[in-house]
C-alpha cells in the first residue's frame, strides 16, 4: 500500500505540473469570442469573464489517470529495489519545484506586479523541465549528497496513540481540567463585570481582555501541574477526574465558541449572546451537581460501550436519526417561510428554475417548444404531476414538494452511508456533515429552499443510482446494472446537466466492471452476453429520449428542440464563468481551499483505490469508492465553471461520502474501544458544528425556540455584514433620482417594509396573502381571453397571475421579466439576455399578433429615465413595441390590457 501511495502522489504532482505549464502557455493565447458573446447586451458583457478553468481541470484529471497507469506498469515490470527509490527522489524533487510555482501563481492572480510574476513563473517552469530532462544526472547528484539511505515512513497505528495516552494521561487530564477552570473563572468575572455595569454585550470586545484570559489560563494550569507533580499524587488522577476534565473542557470550548460567534456575527449577536448566557449558567450547575452528573455519565458510557447492547443501540439509533432528519428539515408553517422569501427575493430563483416550467407544463405547454426550459425538464414534469396530489399547482405546494424531496434524499443518504460503511455513528456523522455543508451554508441567505436548483433536488436520482451500483458490486446480480442504467436514463430526462454527470459515472462503472477480470467474469461469459452489454450502453440515451417523447410529443425529434434544450447551457458557459481565483481575491480562503481539496481528494482516492483493486490488494467492492469519485469529479464541473461558494456547496455530496470513507479508514487503526470513543467524539463534533450554525437555529422547524422565526430579530437571519435587512434588500436602496414619477397605482408611495415593520409571523403572513393576491388582474385576463388560450403578459409575478387566471404563457421566454415589488416606481430587467432573444420575442408578437397584451401600468409612463435604456434595454424595447402597436383597452389593479390596433 505504501508503494501505491507513493506512485499516486507522484501522478498527482506531475499532473499539477502539467496543467501549470499548459495554463501558462494558454495565457499568451487570446480567448476566442464567438457570436454568443457579441449577442449579449453591452451592459452584460462587462461582467463576462471567459476562462479555461474547465479545460485545465479535465487535463488534470486525465493526466493523473494516465500517469498512474504508466507508473503502475513500470512498477510491475521494474525491479522493486531499483524503481521505487528513484520514484521517491523524483516525487521529492517535484514537490520542491512546485512550491515556488504555486507561490508565483498566487502572485500572478493577486500580486501587485502580475507581469513580473508571470515572467518569473516562466523561468521556474523552464527550470522544472530542465531538471526532468537531465534527471539521471540530477538523481546521481542528489543521491551523492543525501547518501544511499532510503527514506522510510509509516502511518501511525492505534497502539502508538494508546501508548502515548497511557504514558501521559494524568498530565493531560490535569492540564485540561486546570485550563477549563481558569477559562471559566475568567468568564465568570467578565459576566459579573458586565451585569454590574449593565453592558448590553459582554465580555467587552477588547483584545486585552482575551490576552488576560490566556495568561490566567496558562498561569493556573502551570501552577496546578507543578503543585500536583511536587506532591507526587498524580497516580490515579486520570481515573478520578477524566470524565470531569472532558465535561469542563467541553463547557469551556462552548463558551469560547459562543464568544467567537458573537464576534463573527457582530451585526446580529443576540442569538450567540443568549447561548453564551445559557452555557454559563449550565457550567455553574454542573459544578454544583457534579456528583450526580458523574454517576449519570458513567452509566451512559457503560451502556454505550457494552458490546451486548450494540444491536439494540444500532436499531434504536437508526430509527431515532431518521425521525430527527424528518423533524429537522420539515417546516410546519410553509406559507410563512415562503412569505419571507417573497419579501426578500420576490421568488426570483424558484420562478426561473421550477415554477415557470412547472406551471407551463401544468397548463398544457410543451417545454423547449412553447416555453424555454433552463434546468430540469423532467423535474418540472414530475413536480407538476405531484402537485395534483397536494391540491393543485401553487407556490406553497411546490415548496412543500421540494422540502419533502430533500427529506427523502437525506434519509436515503443516511441509509446508504449506514449500509456502505457498516457503522451507525459514522453514517450519522456523515449525514450531519451533509446537512451542514449542503442546505445550511452561508450562501443560502435565509432559507435553503429559496433556490431549488441549489438543493439536492437537482441531482435527486444519484443516490438510487449509487444504491444500484453498490448492490451489484456486493451481489454480482446483473439486474442491478440494468437498474443503474434505467436510473441514468431518468436522470438525463430529469435534469440535463446532472443527468450527464450521472451517466458519466455509469459508463465509468461499466468500464471498471468489464475491464477487471474478477468482475467481468460475473457479467460476461462470452459472445452471448454482447447483447446485454450493448443494452446497458443504450438504455441511458434511449430511455431519456423515450421519456421526452412521452411528455413533450413528436417535437422531440426536431433539431430545434435540441437547440432549445441546450441553449441555456451554451449561454451559461459564456455568462456564468467565475475565475477559479475569484475566491482568493474575495478573501474566501476556506472556500478556495475546500474547492481545491475536494478535487485533489477525488483524484487521489480514485487512482489510489482503483490501483489497489486492480492489483488485488483490496476487495472489488471498493470500486464503489472509485465510482463515487468519478461522479464527484463530473459533478464538480459546475463548480469549476462557476467557482463560488454556492456552486461548491450545491455539489458537495460525493465529497462528504469520500471524506467519511477516509475518516473510517483512519479510525480502524485504533483499538475496538478506541474506535467507539472516536466515533462518539466525531459524531458530537458534527452535531455541534451543525447546531451552532445561525441558519440552523433560525430554520423554522419544530426545534426553533422562537414563536416568530421569520421576523424575530434574534433568529431571523440578516444579510452578511449586517448592512441590510433581508426584506426588499434588492431594491430598497435604489436612488429616487433614477425612478419613475409614479408606480402602478399612480402613487409615489412605495410601501417599503423591513423586518422591523412586522411584530409577528402572523402579521407577515397576512401581508403576504394580501400583496401576493392578484385576483383583480386575473379577472381582467380571464374576461378578455378564452380558457386554454396563451396570454401575452409583461409583468412581475406573471406566474402567479397566470396561475390565478388559469392561463398558458404566451412568450417563449418565461418568465419574461424579473419580479420586483408591485408598488415600486421602477422597471425590472428581463430574462432576455441577448439581442437574439429580444428579436425573437418581438417576432413572436409580430407573427401571432395576440388580440391583447397585458402589462403593468407602470410601463405606460410618459417619461423614462435615460439610465433605463442602458440598464434595461430589452424591456424598454419591448415596451416601445407594444405601445406602438397596441392601445389601452381596460385597466385592472396593476395591469393594463393593451388591444391590438386595427390597421388603417
Amino acid at each position: 500500500m505504501k508503494n501505491i501511495f507513493l506512485l499516486t502522489l507522484t501522478a498527482l504532482l506531475e499532473s499539477l505540473q502539467l496543467i501549470i505549464v499548459v495554463g501558462l502557455v494558454y495565457s499568451f493565447i487570446p480567448f476566442p469570442l464567438d457570436n454568443t458573446y457579441y449577442s449579449f447586451f453591452p451592459f452584460m458583457r462587462k461582467g463576462l469573464t471567459p476562462n479555461r478553468n474547465m479545460l485545465l481541470y479535465r487535463i488534470y484529471v486525465a493526466a493523473a489517470i494516465a500517469l498512474q497507469t504508466g507508473l503502475l506498469f513500470f512498477h510491475k515490470k521494474s525491479p522493486h529495489d531499483g524503481f521505487l527509490p528513484k520514484v521517491r527522489a523524483w516525487t521529492a524533487m517535484a514537490a520542491i519545484i512546485l512550491l515556488p510555482q504555486l507561490f508565483l501563481i498566487y502572485q500572478v492572480w493577486l500580486g501587485a506586479h502580475p507581469e513580473q510574476s508571470r515572467q518569473e513563473l516562466c523561468v521556474v517552469c523552464a527550470l522544472a523541465y530542465v531538471v526532468r530532462i537531465f534527471w539521471p544526472e540530477a538523481y546521481r547528484w542528489i543521491k551523492g549528497i543525501m547518501g544511499a539511505k532510503n527514506i522510510t515512513w509509516h502511518l501511525p497505528k492505534g497502539k502508538d496513540f494508546e501508548i502515548f495516552w497511557q504514558s501521559h494521561r494524568d498530565l493531560i487530564v490535569l492540564f485540561s481540567l486546570s485550563c477549563a477552570f481558569s477559562i471559566q473563572a475568567c468568564l465568570y468575572a467578565s459576566a459579573i463585570y458586565g451585569w454590574a455595569h449593565h453592558l448590553a454585550v459582554w465580555p467587552p470586545d477588547d483584545p486585552w481582555h482575551y490576552a488576560g484570559l490566556a495568561v490566567l489560563c496558562l498561569a493556573v494550569s502551570s501552577a496546578a501541574i507543578l503543585a500536583y507533580a511536587r506532591r507526587g499524587i498524580l497516580t490515579g488522577f486520570c481515573r478520578r477526574h477524566a470524565a470531569r476534565a472532558i465535561i469542563e473542557g467541553l463547557l469551556a470550548f462552548f463558551l469560547l465558541n459562543a464568544l467567537l460567534k458573537m464576534h463573527f456575527y457582530y451585526y446580529q449577536p443576540l442569538l450567540a449572546q443568549k447561548a453564551y448566557q445559557i452555557i454559563l449558567a449550565v457550567s455553574l450547575l454542573v459544578k454544583i451537581f457534579w456528583p450526580f452528573l458523574e454517576r449519570f455519565f458513567r452509566a451512559i458510557g457503560g451502556l454505550v460501550m457494552d458490546e451486548n447492547n450494540q444491536p439494540a443501540l444500532r436499531i434504536m439509533g437508526t430509527g431515532a436519526f431518521v425521525v430527527f432528519i424528518f423533524l429537522f428539515l420539515y417546516v410546519p408553517d410553509m406559507e410563512t417561510a415562503i412569505a419571507r422569501v417573497f419579501m426578500g427575493e420576490q421568488f426570483h430563483a424558484i420562478d426561473a428554475c421550477l415554477m415557470n416550467t412547472g406551471w407551463a407544463f401544468h397548463a398544457g405547454c410543451k417545454l423547449n417548444v412553447d416555453v424555454n426550459n433552463r434546468y430540469g425538464l423532467g423535474m418540472a414534469v414530475m413536480v407538476s404531476q405531484l402537485s395534483n396530489l397536494f391540491g393543485g399547482f401553487t407556490y406553497v405546494n411546490v415548496y412543500t414538494i421540494v422540502m419533502l424531496a430533500c427529506i427523502v434524499y437525506f434519509i436515503a443518504a443516511f441509509g446508504l452511508l449506514r449500509w456502505w460503511l457498516n457503522s451507525v455513528p459514522m453514517a450519522m456523522a456523515g449525514t450531519l456533515i451533509l446537512l451542514k455543508m449542503q442546505p445550511f451554508h452561508d450562501e443560502t441567505a435565509s432559507f435553503y429552499l429559496t433556490n431549488p436548483s441549489t438543493t439536492v433536488c437537482r441531482y435527486f436520482f444519484d443516490l438510487p443510482f449509487l444504491f444500484m451500483v453498490f448492490l451489484f458490486l456486493r451481489t454480482s446480480k446483473r439486474y442491478f446494472l440494468l437498474g443503474a442504467a434505467s436510473i441514468s436514463a431518468i436522470a438525463l430526462f430529469y435534469s440535463l446537466d446532472t443527468g450527464v454527470y450521472l451517466s458519466v459515472a455509469f459508463y465509468a462503472s461499466l468500464v471498471l466492471v468489464y475491464s477487471f477480470k474478477d468482475t467481468r467474469a460475473k457479467v460476461y461469459r462470452g459472445a452471448k452476453d454482447n447483447g446485454f452489454a450493448a443494452l446497458l450502453c443504450l438504455i441511458p440515451p434511449l430511455g431519456a429520449v423515450a421519456l421526452l417523447r412521452l411528455t413533450q410529443g413528436p417535437e422531440v425529434f426536431s433539431s430545434q428542440f435540441w437547440q432549445n434544450m441546450t441553449a441555456y447551457v451554451r449561454q451559461l458557459l459564456w455568462q456564468g464563468p467565475i475565475p477559479f481565483w475569484g475566491n482568493l481575491s474575495a478573501q474566501q480562503y476556506w472556500i478556495f481551499s475546500l474547492g481545491v481539496g475536494a478535487v485533489l481528494l477525488y483524484v487521489f482516492t480514485m487512482i489510489f483505490i482503483g490501483s489497489l483493486v486492480y492489483l488485488r490488494r483490496s476487495a472489488a467492492e471498493n470500486f464503489f469508492v472509485v465510482i463515487v469519485c468519478v461522479y464527484g469529479l463530473a459533478l464538480s464541473n459546475y463548480y469549476i465553471n462557476r467557482a463560488e461558494q454556492g456552486s461548491l456547496y450545491s455539489c458537495i455530496v460525493p465529497y462528504v461520502f469520500i471524506l467519511c470513507f477516509w475518516v473510517q479508514f483512519l479510525a480502524r487503526r485504533l483499538s475496538v474501544s478506541g474506535v467507539k470513543k472516536f466515533y462518539m467524539i466525531f459524531l458530537g463534533l458534527c452535531l455541534y458544528g451543525l447546531w451552532t450554525t445561525h441558519l440552523t437555529l433560525a430554520y423554522p422547524n419544530v426545534f426553533n425556540f422562537s414563536h416568530n422565526p421569520a421576523v424575530d430579530p434574534m433568529v431571523a437571519p440578516k444579510l452578511s455584514q449586517g448592512r441590510l435587512g433581508y426584506f426588499n434588500q434588492l431594491f430598497i436602496q435604489y436612488p429616487d433620482a433614477f425612478k419613475l414619477q409614479a408606480n402602478n397605482l399612480g402613487e409615489t408611495f412605495e410601501d417599503w417594509r423591513t423586518e422591523d415593520d412586522f411584530s409577528s409571523d402572523d402579521q407577515l403572513k397576512q401581508y403576504f396573502q394580501r400583496e401576493f393576491n392578484f385576483s383583480e388582474d386575473a379577472a381582467l385576463i380571464d374576461g378578455l381571453t378564452k380558457p386554454g388560450q396563451p396570454v401575452a403578459l409583461i409583468s412581475s409575478f406573471e406566474i402567479q397571475m397566470l396561475i390565478q387566471a388559469d392561463r398558458k404563457p404566451f412568450f417563449y421566454i418565461f418568465p419574461l421579466v424579473n419580479s420586483r415589488p408591485m408598488r415600486m416606481r421602477l422597471f425590472e430587467v428581463t430574462h432576455m439576455w441577448t439581442t437574439t432573444q429580444l428579436n425573437d420575442t418581438i417576432q413572436q408578437l409580430e407573427d401571432k399578433k395576440p388580440d391583447f397584451v397585458f402589462m403593468e401600468r407602470v410601463y405606460m409612463a410618459r417619461e423614462i429615465p435615460a439610465s433605463f435604456l442602458y440598464d434595461m434595454p430589452a424591456v424598454c424595447a419591448l415596451d416601445n413595441y407594444v405601445r406602438q402597436n397596441y392601445e389601452p383597452y381596460a385597466i385592472g389593479k396593476y395591469l393594463v390590457a393593451m388591444k391590438l390596433r386595427k390597421p388603417l
